[in-house]
């Protein structure tokens, strides 16, 4: 018992070291995307002018207007990297000075953080599952009230144009989104349109050279030069043909979580043994 107690030790606070570097990383990335997304914003729009814009089939902005998504996911950051370090920091102080009650605050927290990431790790990597369906419908929200088309100059239509041209898809559960997403326009031969059937984004890449089937795709909805799969089951797709790689990693995750639960009880059960030891 006391070789694997000083092992498990060892090993608690090496591993909760690496989640404290981790904690704070994302905190500090939090905190860049509440209060300082343009910095983020610039790199990436330098990044996309460099080695896309000539190949785009909409207009790249200079600068983008703020994503309300981006101030939730700064928050989000940083809670969870607040979370993680003051975890990692009872656990630390737990495994060096042998604190029985970290400890046990340690092991029943990633317990339940353990249940917690299989049932929503099942949940993603099942197809029909709820998880998806919450997704889905919040993203064709978003793109019923935000999209504003290829010449868009918000975060949100950016990034959905992006995704419908490297990813070759259209809308999030397909063509038929942008018949009644309302705020989009679109562009051909810069004049502006305010009745097209799809972005250009959706449009076959083939088609970019050929300006009669590009005006076909845009103008009349042509489903012969559409690319018909909506993008979030493209990107479910490219999940499932990886599955045994997400499975296999996430079976990794928990196996190491489940090692610093046993780890943290052994040393829980050597602290018990020494206090009832006589003297």
């Amino acid at each position: 018992m006391g070789f694997c107690a000083s092992f498990g030790r060892i090993i608690l606070i090496l591993l909760n070291v690496i989640i404290l570097l981790v904690a704070v990383t994302l905190a500090v990335v939090g905190v860049i995307l509440k209060f300082f997304p343009g910095k983020i914003f610039d790199v990436l729009l330098n990044v996309i002018t460099s080695s896309l814009a000539s190949t785009l089939p909409f207009h790249i902005p200079d600068t983008l207007e703020f994503l309300p998504l981006v101030d939730d996911l700064g928050v989000a950051l940083i809670a969870i990297g607040c979370f993680l370090f003051i975890f990692s920091f009872v656990a630390c102080c737990g495994a060096c000075c042998e604190w029985r009650i970290f400890l046990i605050v340690f092991v029943i927290s990633m317990s339940v953080i353990i249940i917690a990431q299989a049932v929503v790790g099942g949940l993603f990597i099942a197809k029909d599952s709820p998880i998806h369906k919450t997704i889905k419908n919040k993203l064709e929200k978003e793109l019923q009230s935000d999209y504003t088309g290829s010449l868009g100059e918000d975060m949100f239509s950016l990034l959905l144009n992006l995704l419908m041209f490297k990813m070759e898809c259209c809308g999030i559960e397909g063509p038929s989104d942008f018949l009644t997403a309302r705020h989009w326009k679109e562009t051909f031969q810069n004049i502006i349109i305010n009745n097209a059937k799809v972005p250009a984004a959706c449009c076959d890449q083939t088609t970019f050279s050929q300006l009669p089937d590009l005006q076909s795709c845009v103008l009349n909805g042509n489903v012969k030069y559409i690319n018909s799969m909506g993008c979030y089951y493209r990107l479910y797709e490219y999940v499932d043909d990886n599955r045994l790689v997400a499975i296999l990693g996430l079976c990794a995750v928990l196996l190491i979580q489940i090692t610093l639960v046993v780890f943290g009880i052994v040393i829980i059960r050597q602290i018990g043994e020494q206090k009832i030891l006589p003297i």
